[in-house]
Order: structure tokens, then C-alpha cells, then sequence
């Protein structure tokens, strides 16, 4: 049975460490539960996707280093000592998050309802038991650790983060620009490692063969949600280099010693190799170096959205309807703007008044619901039960960019997907309509890709009330 690292995480969260961690943070007990409990499988995603970088092996064992007091001392020690393992983790969490830390820290406050200094702490709590139980599992009997079964176990791992993940805090994630790669792509993230090794001994063996590769390197295209999909792509360098050092060891390390009458050729190849491995090494340095200017550029104006984004949801709190469900919803989501508009009388039904989804998301350039999209979903539906005189008209958008008949076509299917969703949910379809606009009724410039993100939307109106 495969190892489960949150469920051994969370075996430590007993009612009375809950309790003295929430006296401490001076924070409720829900409260304090829910964050800790959204923040292991977002340490632990984040550690997954960190394997996948060129230097992930060395700082999973780095990490692990770090973490050794939690990984070797008893599990009633660390559960009777949560403050001790929360500055511990702190550096932990700085470690994996760099400039993102507060960034991440802030999201996680907005979703458990907690001061984001609290949050912070209990990050860092999560990743010393998150370590700590990675760390008993892969210890070495002769010390240190065995990355092969660190890599395999964390490859593991894909599963238990999506049942544990919460749709909510993974869908505030999803909005945050910079963040949304913690709780998406985890199936590239686990696989990269073997792939990367495997592409790089194909390269080596077709090198060492004297025989050119047959496929040529691709390019992939980069763009924004609504026609393809962004990012950069480091591992043909990574790649690269790795093919280039597996041909030098090859030559140089391999097999028997080369007799007198190879040895000139052997040293042939051996400069040229050397040489070429130096150019890849230079080449990778160089693409490293071009990496973390672009993390350093873009780690303010990550820091700006975060911070817009949370500050535009608001905390999250309970919200009793009028048929006595109770809604967690943010004070200025979509939910609680369209249950103010329909309780206030003075407010009439109009063309003009639209309320945008803020946890709604999409696949890139497909209607198809993301599952944490299915929270916000849910709480619209519970709405329309309460109120059951009031109809609405869901409302598609795109940005400028691409085929205007394409992204109209986008916007439509996009509508109707959230639609078809609230009728699973128990609305009745006669109360819903859905309407595609493409790149019609901008809200922001489509100059800049902030604007453009902006008209990236689904909206929906009251049309009855």
C-alpha cells in the first residue's frame, strides 16, 4: 500500500494540538483546522513541482537536512512541542517559496478566515510535518538520504493531494497570477524526473552511436487561457546538458581501457566532448541566470496581484439564507453581491448589472469546469434554491486575442458548461439561459495581458427576482 505523507501528517493534528496552537495564534479552533489542514497538500504540491527543476534532487536533500529534527524525533515529541515545529517550518517554507512565501501565507489567511501571520506559522507547521514524515520514510541506515526513493515516493503522492487539496483555497490559488501552477499540472511535475532521464539517455546512446537523431527539437507555442498555453520551458536546455554529460562519461568512464591503437581517436572525442559538455554547461548557466532574472522581475508584480486579488474577495464567513443553509463565502465574492442585489428591493431588474465569478476556472482553451470551479458553483446554486423566484443569464467573455468566431464560439460552450453545471446541481434549466459575447463588452484595455486577464470572464445577471 503506497505511503500516504498527509494522512501521516494530519495523524499528528489531534483535537488537543488544535487546540494548543489555536491558544497560541489566538485564532479559533475551526479556523486554525482549516488552515492547517489546506496547507499540507499546498507544501507538499509545491515540493513536487520543486523536484521536477534541474536542481531538485539537491534541494530535496538540502531540505530534508534542514529538517532533521522533525524527521528523527518522535512523533509525540513534535505533536507536544507545535510551536517549536512552527519556527522550525518557517525556514522551510522560505526555502521552497522564496519571494512567494508571504504571497502564499496571504492566500491561505483569505481561505481559512485567519490572520495572515497565523497562516504563515501554520505553513510553516505543515511543511515540518509534511518533512518530517518524508524524511522517516527515506532516511538512509547509514544517514543522510536516498533520493531515488525520495523522487519515487513523492511520485506518489498525486492522488492524495487531490483528495485532500480544498476547492476552495485551490480555486483563490487559481486566481492569483504566479500561484496557479502550485495546484495544477501535478501529473507533469511527478513524471518529469524519470523523463528528463530517460530523454537524456536516448540522447546519449544516439550520440554515442554516431547516429543523429531522427526528431528534431520542438518549440511550444505560449499564450494566454482562452487559445494556448504559457510558461517557460527549461528542460531542452536541462536536457541538453544532461545528454551532453552522459556521452562525456561514456567515452571517458565506460567499458575497458582503450588499447594503443584507439587511444588517439578516444582522445579525439574526449576534447570534443569536454568541449561540447562546457558549451552546454555555459548554455544552461546562462538560461539559469536568464530564469531568475524573470522570477526577480515578475515577483513584485505577482506580489501587487496577490494582494489586489485578496483584498478584492475579502475574509470569508458564514452566511445563513433564507431557507437555512449556510454559505462560507467571501464578503465581496459574487455570492454575497448577488444576495444583497436580490434582497434589496429598491434595486430593479436590468440589462446592465452583471456580477463576474471569482473562483470560476476553465482548462486552457476549453469549456471544460476545473473541479475546483465546482465550490463556487455549488454556493450559486444553494442561492437560486432559496430565492426560487429569481432567474439568471450566465454571460461568456473573451479578450481580443486570436479568431473572433473561435473565441465567440469559447465564450458560448464556456456559458453553457457553468449552466449545465447548476442544472446537475438541482436548478431547473427554465430559470437559466447562457449567452456567448466573445470579445465584446471589454472591461479593461486588451493592450496589456492584466487587461486582457480582466476580459477573460464568465458573468451572470439577475434576470428575474
Amino acid at each position: 500500500m503506497a505511503v500516504n505523507l498527509i494522512d501521516m501528517a494530519k495523524s499528528y493534528l489531534t483535537d488537543a494540538v488544535i487546540s494548543r496552537i489555536s491558544n497560541s495564534l489566538g485564532e479559533s479552533p475551526e479556523g486554525t483546522q482549516k488552515a492547517v489542514v489546506g496547507a499540507l497538500p499546498l507544501f507538499l504540491s509545491s515540493l513536487i513541482s520543486r523536484s521536477s527543476t534541474p536542481e531538485g534532487a539537491g534541494f530535496l536533500s538540502r531540505l530534508l537536512q534542514q529538517a532533521m529534527p522533525s524527521a528523527t524525533t518522535s512523533a509525540t515529541v513534535d505533536a507536544n512541542d507545535p510551536d517549536t515545529l512552527m519556527q522550525r517550518g518557517s525556514g522551510l517554507v522560505d526555502s521552497l517559496f522564496g519571494p512567494s512565501s508571504n504571497l502564499v501565507s496571504g492566500v491561505l489567511s483569505q481561505y481559512a478566515g485567519v490572520k495572515t501571520s497565523s497562516a504563515s506559522s501554520l505553513l510553516g507547521l505543515a511543511g515540518s510535518l509534511i518533512t518530517g514524515a518524508l524524511g522517516r520514510q527515506v532516511a538512509s541506515p547509514n544517514g543522510g538520504f536516498d533520493v531515488s526513493r525520495i523522487m519515487g515516493l513523492l511520485g506518489d503522492q498525486k492522488d492524495s493531494i487531490a483528495a485532500a487539496m480544498p476547492s476552495g483555497l485551490s480555486a483563490l490559488l487559481g486566481n492569483v497570477p504566479g500561484l496557479g501552477s502550485l495546484t495544477s499540472g501535478l501529473a507533469g511535475a511527478t513524471g518529469a524526473v524519470g523523463s528528463t532521464l530517460a530523454g537524456a539517455g536516448a540522447a546519449a546512446a544516439s550520440a554515442f552511436g554516431n547516429k543523429p537523431s531522427s526528431t528534431p527539437v520542438s518549440t511550444p507555442a505560449y499564450a494566454d487561457d482562452d487559445n494556448r498555453a504559457g510558461g517557460f520551458n527549461f528542460w531542452p536546455w536541462v536536457l541538453a546538458a544532461l545528454a551532453a554529460g552522459l556521452i562525456y562519461y561514456f567515452v571517458r568512464g565506460c567499458g575497458d581501457k582503450p588499447t594503443d591503437a584507439t587511444t588517439t581517436t578516444t582522445s579525439t572525442v574526449n576534447d570534443t566532448t569536454s568541449a561540447a559538455v562546457q558549451d552546454a554547461t555555459a548554455t544552461v548557466d546562462t538560461a539559469q541566470a536568464a530564469m531568475e532574472a524573470m522570477a526577480d522581475t515578475a515577483s513584485s508584480a505577482i506580489a501587487n496581484a496577490a494582494s489586489n486579488a485578496a483584498a478584492a474577495l475579502g475574509a470569508f464567513g458564514a452566511k445563513k439564507l433564507p431557507d437555512g443553509v449556510e454559505l462560507n463565502i467571501p464578503a465581496n465574492g459574487i455570492e454575497s453581491k448577488l444576495i444583497a442585489f436580490i434582497e434589496d428591493a429598491s434595486k430593479p431588474v436590468d440589462k446592465t448589472t452583471w456580477f463576474n465569478f471569482d473562483r470560476l476556472l476553465y482548462e486552457t482553451a476549453s469549456a471544460k469546469l476545473k473541479p475546483e470551479s465546482r465550490e463556487q458553483l455549488q454556493n450559486i446554486a444553494a442561492i437560486l434554491k432559496a430565492y426560487p423566484a429569481v432567474n439568471l443569464k450566465i454571460g461568456g467573455y473573451t479578450d481580443n486575442t486570436g479568431n473572433a468566431a473561435a473565441n465567440k464560439k469559447l465564450s458560448q460552450d464556456r456559458a453553457e458548461s457553468a449552466m449545465k453545471e447548476l442544472v446537475n446541481l438541482g436548478v431547473a434549466a427554465s430559470r437559466l439561459e447562457a449567452e456567448g459575447y466573445g470579445s465584446e463588452y471589454p472591461v479593461a484595455s486588451n493592450a496589456t495581458e492584466e487587461g486582457r486577464a480582466q476580459n477573460r470572464r464568465t458573468s451572470c445577471r439577475v434576470t428575474k427576482k
